[in-house]
């Protein structure tokens, strides 16, 4: 869900070590992305749902989805013809097509680490196929 479509309670408090660990990833364009928010949920001993909910808090918009669903500047998604073009390793859209209609980021992101293809990839191809990318850890959708 986009930051502007939330409902941030007033009386958010956000821890400063948690601050700190966002504040100093936060890219050129003032956006978190995905893989430094999980950057940041490690170093400051966090859940990625803390980060993201942190992130919010401090009015910062997440960025670079690792499955490229949203966050691109410029673009409504992150890939591009070249992800398109890419092979892929023999099964792995059957393997995406087994998984449940609404998959959640880590599913796919498990899947594709296991087959060796690109996480943006997955997206894209999992986008393809018609799966509704669920239950982000950062609390993105």
């Amino acid at each position: 869900m986009s930051l502007d479509k939330k409902t941030i309670p007033a009386d958010v408090q956000v821890d400063d070590k948690l601050a700190a660990e966002i504040g100093r990833r936060i890219s050129p364009d003032g956006r978190l992305s995905c893989a430094e928010a999980f950057a940041a949920a490690r170093a400051a001993e966090a859940s990625p749902a803390a980060v993201g909910g942190a992130a919010d808090a401090m009015g910062i918009r997440l960025g670079r989805c690792q499955l490229g669903l949203f966050g691109y500047p410029g673009r409504a998604k992150g890939w591009t013809s070249v992800v398109a073009e890419l092979p892929v390793q023999a099964g792995f859209e059957d393997a995406l097509r087994s998984l449940p209609p609404s998959p959640s980021c880590p599913e796919i992101w498990n899947l594709a680490d296991a087959s060796g293809v690109s996480r943006l990839q997955a997206g894209y191809l999992a986008d393809r196929l018609g799966l509704k990318v669920g239950r982000c850890p950062l609390g993105a959708f």
